[in-house]
């Protein structure tokens, strides 16, 4: 199991931004063919490569792409996929509107997620001016890493929240492989840089030995038949922990393996 370390962390977080986030450029010209794919409340965006949303649901949760919104459908529960005319997607795009806004009174903002690389997703508010200029504000950014073999071994999301202009958070899977399969996931979520010492102090008076900033979840997998069985461990407290068992369907360890989630 791998250990959280917050200063090592927080390195990580000020290097990522320094060197990739910062210096990006956001381009809306880049558009040669336009798909779309309805929204997921369970994952944080359609480019998410974290894998304990899919286990936690026995599922892969991935929605279809389609070429147009379904007829009778709300569009507003669909994104604008956009792609380059090599067939790589480029981002996700969700227009927002200007209804109980509270930035402006503009009519034009987006959600838009940017797939910059196989590493790096960044999440970005925009919002056009007058003249139809957008201003881009981060919203969050999800950085991944690969062993030798293009084994996923890690999932980082770093995402800056509002009410504590200071703080950052951040939730993190590690992936470990046997025989090729993946056999454990360690994840950390839920990591303040900045938890308010009130906040912390009001854990503590009431739970000493709660484990929390960040809570620690363990997931390992054995096989039952053609389907495989999830155990879910939450350490909540030093002397207490949660655990739950997933059975995730032979079908959906098909679709998995498909889209990379490799349990059988």
């Amino acid at each position: 199991m791998r250990e959280f370390d917050e200063k090592e962390m927080m390195e990580k977080y000020e290097r990522l931004k320094k060197e990739y986030v910062n210096p990006f450029v956001p381009d809306l010209n880049a558009d040669a063919e336009t798909r779309f794919i309805k929204d997921n409340e369970f994952l944080e965006n359609s480019f998410s490569r974290a894998i304990t949303p899919h286990i936690c649901k026995g599922k892969l949760l991935f929605n279809k792409e389609r070429m147009a919104v379904p007829k009778n459908a709300d569009s507003r529960n669909y994104l604008k996929l956009i792609y380059d005319g090599e067939g790589k997607v480029l981002r996700s795009e969700y227009d927002m509107g200007g209804i109980g806004s509270t930035w402006s009174s503009s009519s034009d903002r987006k959600n838009i997620t940017f797939c910059v690389s196989d590493n790096l997703w960044i999440d970005c508010m925009a919002e056009a001016d007058s003249d139809g200029k957008y201003t881009y504000n981060w919203v969050m950014f999800e950085w991944s890493e690969y062993d030798d073999d293009g084994r996923l071994v890690s999932v980082e999301r770093f995402k800056g929240d509002p009410a504590f202009l200071v703080d950052v958070v951040v939730n993190a899977e590690y992936y470990e492989y046997k025989d090729g399969v993946l056999s454990h996931i360690t994840e950390y979520k839920d990591f303040h840089s900045d938890l308010p010492k009130m906040s912390r102090d009001l854990v503590m008076m009431n739970m000493p030995d709660r484990v929390f900033n960040p809570d620690v979840i363990n997931y390992s997998f054995e096989r039952s038949g053609s389907d495989i069985i999830c155990t879910r461990v939450h350490y909540f407290r030093v002397s207490q922990s949660f655990t739950d068992k997933i059975t995730i369907p032979d079908k959906e360890l098909i679709k998995m393996k498909e889209h990379g989630i490799r349990l059988i």
